[in-house]
């Protein structure tokens, strides 16, 4: 969780948190940078996963098939 100076911003940098709308349920969720950034690496991270994981299946179809 963000604290509240890092959800206002700093006086050099006063740019304001970042705001998203759920288009299902109408409510509005904020998030500070760091929130932002820490959902962006778990899915950049579960997107990797699941890429070398199909990577690895294909390459185990490759040797049994003896290509």
């Amino acid at each position: 969780m963000c604290s509240d100076t890092a959800r206002r911003g700093s006086a050099a940098h006063s740019a304001p948190h970042t705001t998203n709308a759920s288009t299902t349920t109408g409510a509005a969720v904020s998030l500070c940078p760091a929130e932002v950034a820490a959902a962006k690496l778990t899915a950049c991270e579960a997107a990797y996963r699941t890429a070398r994981t199909a990577l690895q299946e294909c390459r185990e179809l490759v040797l049994a098939d003896g290509l």
